[in-house]
């Protein structure tokens, strides 16, 4: 769609809020009522049964607990074998269609008034070989990931999404279920606590075994009664006893998720589960000890500066003993300013600087937009832009510079750039890395005037600080190696990814867990069929054990990640992060994720992310709605307004669209609200012109002085 008009903006709100959704919406909770209904022989409705629950939205996952069909209480495991079930309202269903691997078509259909509200009316198509994240499954257990298709409706007034429309196509000729529809009413929901957010407040679907209208099943959703919460909670392992509930406030219900109905026979006891979990933890005692170690070592490096001689690390002092790498020229810090003086980039109480890249068709950056062709929004209000400058690294700006409040430094800011190179020498495979590894020192053989870069790795081993030495910095990109903090990078039996293990010892899926009792059994029992029972339970104890390495190896990428934060945060300048990663679980630590992309707004760097495994011709496809390991790379790149360039082969071309741009608009405004609160940003073009805008996503407004 044509950047500029107002349904691209409408469209692109949309987007925006469906990738943010796993890290702005909160935990929630509300009462669900969904009545089932099933056409008879005549078509019509027979009611069947009306289920309640308590639905909770908590760290990017749907949980049900208090569950009751026709008044009686019932288990979550039951749902799905009394009738046709689904999960996914609150975001899966939404995240999915703008999720980047889903490849959409979106296209602009009409105006309309929905509800009393005129609303901007769009179409979408997601083809079956890009779906990965959503699928149907038959009472019998079997699977289809089919392609879909359906409508937005957008308020017109303040771009909030009012009702998604989806149904599926291309389904297999022969799978029991051809038919499934579903609709979802949003609306701005009041979370009884003075705030906000836009939430769905009723939904119907359909499943039929045919695409003619004859014994489907129709699910009618409301949900009422939203609250936020905030709960506690800690793994129990071997003999550790749960602690006494507090006594300020009530224990949180407790909760089961909805997983697919299981057969009888795959059905794991609590007890077996926990002694494999016991058995899996004291195998691991060794390993974590070394894991917590290495955590210390990697705190310990980056936790402070350091300054490099002839390739030597040594700590940092002090300020006034800071020994600049190589003698870094005098042209990357201006001569008049000197240490402290030296200007940062930033916000202050009288003007917000919003640095803006423009690119064309072809991905280059464009030089010839004056201020009246910019239109910047601070949350969706309109600003006068008072500030406007061209700037290209190591020089002055090129363009008019206007400014009510007094001459403006950003140019002199500008021309100081700053960008961390961090290799994720945990999670990737050892040709991604050497392709990266050579990228990269091609990428850096000559550096910008003006610009400084630095090499991480997120395991700790590698930490070279900012200097302008290619000779250095080749040096350092040269040692990189993989540094696996467990033993995730041997061959297991079974091998289990993360996110299945996830789903078979947090969410007891029975297909994940089939999934991997058959690879058990055929790597371990040469496929005996009467050794079943020992295969599922290595399986268990499989997937215990990559929980365990997988939670420790994400702790130690995010305090990696935390501090290289904090240490280009010091930087003056530009200051962009290139994460080099082919991504991993986020282990059940968004929060943590979210502090970082907190932490990065507030000092404004963007974080930019390289997928160096390049295309995928053999996607495994994710069981149910899970999605994969490159969550975090989205959530990263989408919540700093940084870049992700994924599912290409050219290397090179990574580091080139990753960089800090050879040119960028420098856009200054007052802000009108005061208020110590996050505020989003967005800048729009008005020419019709086929261009891409990639800007700060937002700032924090300082509080008005007492």
């Amino acid at each position: 769609m044509s950047r500029g008009k107002v349904q691209a903006a409408a469209l692109d709100a949309v987007c925006e809020f469906a990738l943010s959704l796993f890290w702005t919406l909160p935990n929630v909770i509300c009462d669900e009522e969904r009545i089932r209904y099933q056409e008879d022989q005549l078509g019509g409705e027979v009611q069947r049964d009306k289920i309640t629950a308590k639905v909770r939205y908590e760290d990017g996952r749907e949980q049900y607990s208090e569950i009751t069909i026709n008044g009686k209480s019932a288990q979550a495991a039951t749902l799905g074998t009394s009738g046709a079930w689904s999960e996914g309202e609150f975001a899966e269903d939404l995240r999915s269609v703008f999720w980047p691997q889903s490849a959409a078509e979106f296209k602009f259909s009409k105006q309309e008034v929905l509800h009393g509200i005129p609303v901007l009316v769009f179409e979408f198509r997601v083809a079956k070989k890009n779906n990965r994240l959503r699928y149907l499954q038959a009472s019998s257990g079997a699977t289809s990931y089919p392609g879909y298709h359906g409508r937005f409706w957008i308020d017109q007034s303040n771009l909030h999404l009012v009702r998604m429309e989806r149904k599926v196509d291309d389904v297999e000729a022969e799978f029991p279920i051809q038919r499934a529809d579903l609709v979802i009413d949003y609306g701005d929901v009041d979370l009884a606590d003075g705030t906000k957010f836009v939430l769905p407040v009723q939904a119907v679907n359909a499943s039929c075994p045919t695409v003619a209208s004859s014994h489907c099943w129709h699910n009618q959703l409301t949900f009422k009664h939203w609250h936020k919460f905030a709960a506690r909670a800690r793994v129990l392992i071997a003999q550790d006893e749960p602690p006494a509930p507090p006594t300020a406030s009530p224990a949180a219900p407790p909760t089961k998720t909805v997983p697919p109905p299981p057969d009888v026979d795959s059905i794991s006891l609590p007890m077996d589960l926990r002694r494999e979990i016991s058995i899996a933890a004291d195998t691991l005692n060794d390993e974590l000890a070394e894991i917590e170690r290495r955590q210390k070592q990697v705190e310990v490096a980056l936790a402070s500066s350091v300054a490099i001689d002839a390739g030597r690390i040594q700590p940092k002092t002090a300020p006034a003993e800071r020994v600049p790498p190589r003698a870094a020229p005098a042209a990357s810090v201006p001569a008049e300013f000197s240490g402290d003086q030296v200007p940062v980039l930033k916000s202050s109480v009288k003007l917000v600087l919003v640095p803006t890249v423009v690119r064309d068709s072809r991905g280059h950056t464009v030089d010839h937009l004056q201020k009246l062709d910019f239109r910047l929004l601070d949350d969706r209000s309109p600003q006068l832009i008072t500030q406007f400058s061209l700037e290209r690294p190591g020089g002055l700006s090129v363009a008019s510079r206007e400014s009510a409040a007094g001459p403006m430094t950003a140019a002199v800011a500008a021309a100081i750039r700053h960008a961390a190179y961090v290799f994720d020498d945990i999670h990737a495979t050892p040709d991604d890395l050497a392709h990266a590894r050579a990228a990269a020192k091609r990428h850096l053989t000559s550096l910008p005037s003006g610009d400084r870069a630095a090499i991480f790795t997120l395991s700790g081993n590698i930490a070279l600080d900012f200097t302008d030495d290619a000779a250095t910095l080749k040096d350092a990109i040269q040692r990189i190696g993989l540094h696996p903090l467990t033993a995730t990078g041997s061959v297991r039996c079974p091998d289990i990814s993360y996110v299945q293990a996830d789903l078979i010892h947090n969410n007891g899926d029975a297909i994940a867990l089939a999934a991997a009792t058959a690879d058990a059994l055929q790597c371990a029992f040469a496929g005996d069929p009467a050794a079943k029972v020992p295969a599922r339970r290595m399986a268990e104890a499989t997937a215990a054990q990559v929980l365990v390495s997988g939670r420790a190896e994400t702790q130690a990428s995010f305090t990696a990640l935390r501090e290289i934060v904090r240490r280009i945060s010091s930087m003056p300048g530009q200051r962009c992060i290139v994460l080099v990663s082919p991504g991993f679980p986020t282990a059940e630590m968004q929060e943590q994720a979210a502090e970082i992309i907190d932490s990065a707004l507030r000092a404004q760097v963007i974080i930019n992310v390289l997928d160096p495994s390049g295309l995928s011709l053999t996607s495994p496809i994710e069981y149910g709605s899970a999605s994969g390991t490159s969550d975090v790379l989205v959530d990263l790149t989408s919540g700093t307004g940084g870049t992700f360039f994924h599912n290409r082969n050219d290397v090179d071309e990574g580091f080139q669209k990753t960089a800090l741009p050879d040119l960028l608009y420098v856009l200054g405004f007052a802000p009108q609200k005061l208020d110590g609160r996050f505020h989003k940003l967005k800048v729009t073009l008005q020419k019709p012109e086929k261009l891409t805008v990639q800007a700060r996503r937002g700032y924090y407004a300082p509080k008005p002085a007492n």
